[in-house]
């Protein structure tokens, strides 16, 4: 427990150390859907079948979730990458051009 400075009151604190041991120990699992480049909610049920549980699993749905990364360098997640959609310019919706606009 800290002193805020600012409402005067006490209140928890995580020191620097305490945080860098966690992010050496746990990688979000957001992270790792970047790698695969999907979604965070392929990588879990890839995980689920691996049974590798997230920390925070239970906490509802607005949460961020955590594995250890020595359960994640344990597996071996089969996840295709996703592809990359063709994004054409007549998808893409309404793009102004001047030409778009007479007399500007």
């Amino acid at each position: 427990m800290a002193m805020n400075p600012f409402i005067r009151r006490k209140q928890s604190v995580v020191s620097v150390a305490a945080l860098d041991a966690f992010i050496e120990e746990f990688i979000p699992v957001s992270e790792v859907a970047a790698r695969y480049e999907t979604h965070t909610n392929v990588v879990l049920e890839a995980l689920r079948k691996e049974a590798v549980v997230p920390i925070y699993d239970d906490c509802g749905a607005a949460v961020s979730r955590f594995i250890r990364r020595r359960e994640l360098a344990d597996v071996s997640l089969d996840i295709p990458k996703r592809r990359k959609r063709n994004r054409s310019p007549s998808l893409l919706g309404f793009v102004a051009r001047r030409a778009d606009f007479p007399g500007s």
